[in-house]
């Protein structure tokens, strides 16, 4: 879940530099609340710089689509891990591989947060929304637009 609250606040960070705008955040602003992750502010266009390089990345915000397929098993060249690794840095984050003992412990979490997921109404409509079931090469919407 974490991963997913990540990539949307990626994308809004993204969506905001395309538009001139910044993103402020507050990483995990309330312990008592173990479910507020972040908190965003969006700053004004000219009151803080913002990331330029965050705002080129829209056009692959915009060709993004999800993909609830099951990973293959194949193994990441390690230059490519370094450069995810790297990539997580910089965004003040550790990409951290479970080992293989972990990973089946992990597969039973997920799979338990899948069952619960599809039983509640609100993740069977945000599925419904996001599959495809028209004729072949037909574009699912995409939520992220851009105001230009």
């Amino acid at each position: 879940m974490h991963l997913g609250c990540g990539g949307a606040l990626f994308n809004l960070r993204v969506a905001a530099a395309q538009q001139d705008w910044d993103v402020g955040t507050e990483m995990f602003p309330d312990r008592r609340d173990p479910w507020r992750l972040v908190d965003v502010t969006l700053e004004e266009p000219g009151t803080v710089p913002f990331d330029r390089g965050l705002a080129d990345l829209f056009p692959a915000v915009e060709a993004r689509r999800p993909n609830r397929s099951p990973f293959s098993d194949e193994q990441i060249p390690p230059e490519i891990f370094d450069e995810l690794c790297a990539a997580a840095l910089l965004e003040g984050a550790r990409l951290a591989v479970p080992s293989d003992w972990y990973a089946d412990d992990l597969v039973d979490l997920v799979h338990d947060a899948e069952l619960h997921e599809a039983a509640g109404d609100l993740m069977r409509a945000e599925i419904i929304a996001w599959t495809r079931t028209g004729r072949a090469g037909r574009r699912p919407r995409c939520p992220i637009r851009s105001a230009r």
